[in-house]
């Protein structure tokens, strides 16, 4: 299911972005694209301004262009072929034109998440090696891990 963008988050997201995404977001041409691609498929009302959505957060960073055509499918309840087709159409008339930024867009995007999932990652280490601190012999000295490496002999 998709996920609720407030409007703040809408609205500081697409000043950050570039502005071919811009234009193409607010584009009347997108619309029409969008439109007669839907229509070419026997979409009807409804779902074309859902479909509209989805595109929309795909020029915003919310929705990676490979999660397009999944997305259609179950949160739309569209059929897996009429998906593949929209998106096919969607690609080559919206998304294809904007492609580098889109490729800067998600890079940048991915690089944030990866920071923080490394952030986290560190701060969990932090707290692992806190707790086995704390676990450490009374007398302050704290015994030195013992490992074993295969590849070397070990020294007496």
């Amino acid at each position: 299911m998709l996920k609720e963008i407030s409007e703040k988050q809408f609205w500081e997201t697409y000043k950050s972005l570039p502005e071919e995404l811009q234009e193409a977001i607010f584009s009347e041409k997108t619309a029409e694209i969008i439109f007669n691609i839907c229509t070419d498929n026997e979409i009807e009302d409804l779902r074309i301004s859902k479909i509209a959505k989805c595109v929309g957060r795909t020029l915003l960073g919310f929705l990676p262009p490979e999660q397009l055509q999944p997305t259609l499918e179950l949160d739309l309840d569209i059929a897996s072929k009429t998906a593949e087709n929209i998106c096919q159409a969607i690609y080559s008339s919206i998304l294809e034109p904007v492609r580098a930024q889109l490729t800067k867009l998600y890079l940048t995007s991915n690089k944030r998440k990866e920071s923080s999932l490394e952030e986290g990652a560190s701060s969990s280490v932090k707290k692992q090696t806190e707790k086995k601190e704390e676990i450490s012999p009374a007398g302050g000295a704290k015994e030195k891990e013992k490992s074993f490496d295969s590849y070397r002999e070990s020294i007496n």
